[in-house]
């Protein structure tokens, strides 16, 4: 007496159709997901790149002015500290691989938007004097525009000391780049997108005491006067 026939559920049927099975179905899915929220991400970065404005506000009349370098260097940012002697320390926070390793294959820029990967703070001490025409004459990469801000001493001097701290217990997988003329550690937090190089100077520029308006995700910087407000 012939067997019935085995039905099998109906994705089961549809897979086997082209030639897979469930489980490849999911993941052939899952891939697809994966593409579609990539590509909208990059599309709402590239959104943000042409119409967003990062706005500083520096504190008003700070008891003891010490001079800060907001420093655009094109697609990521650096921040320049002077000390109460008038030497300049110059922070800067990436992606490891991209940055220290010098690994900027389209693939590992991609990872580093999308993907938890490894960070550095770079950190690099310069002579001064804490003037802008001397620190464009001490830097090794190219400069768009630098932003100059007064910020309270005691707050400069307390954030050096914290970034100071966190490059010093990296020292040794401390990696110098010639051609960023910095000295790479790793950093605690992962790199991502919402995590980059502009968001995190953002951060310390709060620390300092500097208000900050706009979503800080890509380098674009404009400094008030300390009276003005961004629009909302």
């Amino acid at each position: 007496m012939p067997q019935p026939r085995k039905r099998w559920p109906r994705e089961a049927r549809n897979a086997g159709a082209i030639g897979e099975n469930p489980k490849s179905g999911t993941r052939l899915k899952a891939r697809r997901y994966r593409i579609l929220e990539i590509t909208s991400s990059l599309l709402f970065i590239l959104f943000l790149s042409g119409c967003s404005t990062t706005y500083l506000t520096p504190p008003v009349n700070p008891p003891d002015p010490r001079t800060v370098f907001v420093v655009d260097h094109g697609r990521h940012t650096s921040l320049v500290i002077a000390t109460d002697t008038g030497k300049l320390v110059r922070y800067a926070y990436g992606d490891w691989r991209y940055y220290a390793d010098r690994d900027t294959r389209l693939r590992t820029g991609v990872a580093a938007l999308f993907c938890r990967t490894p960070s550095t703070l770079a950190r690099r001490e310069l002579p001064g004097p804490a003037e802008e025409a001397a620190l464009r004459v001490q830097m090794r990469v190219g400069v768009q525009m630098i932003h100059v801000l007064q910020v309270d001493g005691s707050d400069a001097d307390r954030l050096r000391a914290e970034l100071d701290a966190v490059h010093t217990q990296g020292a040794d997988r401390h990696l110098y780049v010639a051609v960023y003329d910095l000295v790479f550690a790793p950093y605690p937090e992962p790199y991502t997108w919402r995590n980059n190089s502009t968001t995190k100077i953002a951060e310390w520029l709060d620390e300092l005491g500097v208000a900050v308006g706009g979503p800080a995700l890509v380098a674009r910087w404009k400094v008030l006067e300390p009276e003005k407000r961004a629009s909302p």
